[in-house]
């Protein structure tokens, strides 16, 4: 069982260590590290706080999923009961199915009211999507780097050799993306201790500025969330009891904690490393008509570049005997960014599952088990490929749209979803669900930080917007 929380742990680790490494330092150009600190920290308290709303809700639907058996149970039972014994048992045995696996989409339906569930289920996909777009264009751009070839060649080979493993051997994802988790944590390490080095350790002037505290608030949320997107499939895997619930919790808390240390030491090395402005680097073989090179966080950010990139720069210019150090670094990148396009792809083509075992539910134009079954697995399978291949097109349009999809448009959507979440817990505890017992209960002291999260996702929200307007407002100012 034990292998089980490893796994869970392992798996959030990769859902959230990415987007960190890509983006977080490129927006340090202006704050400087201490002001980040401050954002970061307060989402990843709001990401711990999700964690513990997320365990709630799906108790809440097991629950719930459990309540409404009994009760179909009960009432076939006495309408049975006149005729033959016998017929009772086998209503019993026809009805075991009915509890589902949980899924997001199951979440929705069963605590969402009205049109809210639908405008989750699309949330969900669209943030999905725009992640797998983001680690398309980062890992595209990495094998780009390391290889020498055009990362608009590599696209293709990367977003479709990927789709095929997660929808065809979906059921190996688990064990599939611990181990890859595991030899990212291990180069991590190892990048950032030889990193540190070669290196003086630090910018004579960086310089920490608390006006612009609010660059990274929208990309430190980024950052540190994506364990809701694979809590579901990892919560089936262990039994409905309070000490293998609070282990399950207790795991994935630590992810995002080791995911926050993780992403706070790398933005410290790549800020001790890559000036925050200009610093012209100039070739050591220098000629006499060659362009200089500005190298810089502000620089890479203007460009779309992802964090590594100036980093390697840097490394190769000035200290050209370890140049071994820029191949780790790379290589580092490219697990770290196939391992996440793998699980939110696993988390993508989960919810669809989930969508498409709702809709046959209510089928009975199939007569065997086998054969709906089989048209469950075609049917998500097919439409798992068509949203594959609408990322596919997108990252080829518009490979240099790296930290604007992922700062801004990937952000308010992220926001709303949590939103939505915040709503589930609180109509979990109202009318005919607030009697559903459940094994751990959300703490009480905790219960008032639910209007907490809100308001702070509603001022994400509101400042994210602000930035997307700004630049037709004031125009002259951009």
């Amino acid at each position: 069982m034990n292998i089980v929380y490893l796994e869970t742990y392992f798996v959030t680790v990769s859902s959230i260590l990415g987007t960190g490494f890509l983006g977080l330092p490129l927006l340090l150009d202006k704050s400087g590290l201490y002001p980040f600190l401050v954002t970061f920290l307060t989402a990843s308290v709001v990401q711990i706080l999700e964690v513990f709303f997320t365990v709630e809700i799906l108790q809440k639907s097991y629950a719930l999923q459990v309540k409404h058996l009994k009760e179909k149970l009960n009432a076939n039972i006495d309408e049975t009961l006149e005729d033959d014994s016998n017929n009772a048992g086998q209503a019993i045995l026809s009805r075991q199915d009915v509890i589902r696996p949980l899924d997001l989409h199951l979440l929705g339906e069963m605590l969402l009211f009205y049109g809210f569930k639908y405008v989750f289920d699309g949330l969900i996909i669209i943030d999905l999507s725009c992640y797998l777009i983001v680690y398309a264009l980062a890992g595209s751009e990495s094998f780009g780097e390391l290889l020498g070839i055009k990362y608009l060649y590599i696209i293709p080979v990367f977003i479709w050799c990927l789709a095929f493993i997660i929808i065809f051997a979906v059921s190996y994802m688990g064990a599939l993306i611990s181990t890859f988790t595991f030899l990212k944590g291990v180069l991590f390490s190892l990048t950032v201790i030889v990193t540190l080095f070669v290196t003086s350790g630090g910018q004579e002037n960086a310089s920490n500025n608390f006006n612009y505290i609010q660059d990274s608030l929208l990309l430190s949320m980024i950052t540190t969330s994506g364990s809701i997107f694979v809590m579901p499939f990892l919560f089936a895997k262990i039994e409905n009891d309070s000490s293998q619930i609070k282990k399950y919790r207790l795991s994935v808390v630590m992810a995002v904690i080791t995911c926050a240390i993780l992403n706070i030491i790398w933005c410290w090395v790549v800020f001790g490393i890559v000036p925050q402005h200009c610093s012209p680097i100039i070739e050591r073989n220098q000629s006499s008509h060659e362009p200089v090179v500005c190298n810089s966080l502000e620089r890479s950010r203007e460009n779309g570049e992802i964090s590594t990139v100036p980093l390697i720069r840097i490394i190769r210019h000035e200290h050209p005997s370890f140049l071994w150090i820029a191949t780790v670094v790379e290589i580092f990148i490219i697990i770290s960014i196939t391992v996440s396009f793998m699980t939110y792809g696993t988390a993508l083509h989960h919810i669809i599952c989930g969508i498409v075992e709702s809709k046959f539910l209510s089928c009975s134009s199939l007569e065997s088990k086998r054969s709906k079954n089989i048209a469950k697995i075609c049917t998500s399978s097919f439409i798992s490929f068509i949203f594959f291949a609408i990322i596919f097109v997108i990252a080829m349009l518009n490979p240099k749209a790296f930290l604007d999809v992922m700062e801004k448009f990937t952000s308010l959507i992220l926001y709303l979803s949590l939103i939505l979440i915040c709503f589930m817990v609180l109509s979990s505890r109202y009318k005919d669900k607030k009697n559903v017992e459940i094994p751990l209960p959300l703490p009480k002291v905790l219960v008032p930080s639910v209007y907490l999260v809100i308001i702070y996702c509603c001022y994400g929200i509101g400042y994210g917007i602000y930035l997307a307007v700004m630049p037709y407002l004031h125009p002259n100012n951009i």
